[in-house]
């Protein structure tokens, strides 16, 4: 009796670690599902950024080149230096940083 016993409380200890490192596991696997969340919706606003630059570009003339070069007021490059800018901003916004990585990840 005493050796079912102790056989008892020594599944008992075993299953009691199981499921502890099931409820880990568990907890572990939904923050990588909300990190791989962040990353995709991250990915998908980087991509926005790149179609709204490229159409930018693709709608750039001949009078938005000369406008451009004009020597005097360089209004028109100071507009663009200041989209560069917005755009730049804007993805360092939706970069994912390495050190906000967990270890191991």
């Amino acid at each position: 009796m005493d050796e079912l016993v102790a056989k008892f409380r020594e599944t008992l200890a075993t299953l009691k670690e199981v499921e502890s490192d099931r409820a880990n596991k568990s907890n572990q696997l939904a923050t990588r599902n909300r990190e791989l969340n962040s990353c995709v919706e991250k990915n998908l606003a980087l991509y926005k950024i790149s179609l709204e630059v490229l159409a930018h570009l693709e709608h750039q003339g001949f009078w938005s080149s000369v406008a451009r070069a004009e020597p005097f007021t360089r209004l028109k490059r100071t507009e663009i230096e200041n989209l560069v800018d917005e755009y730049k901003d804007r993805a360092k916004d939706q970069r994912v940083d390495e050190k906000s990585k967990p270890p191991g990840g």
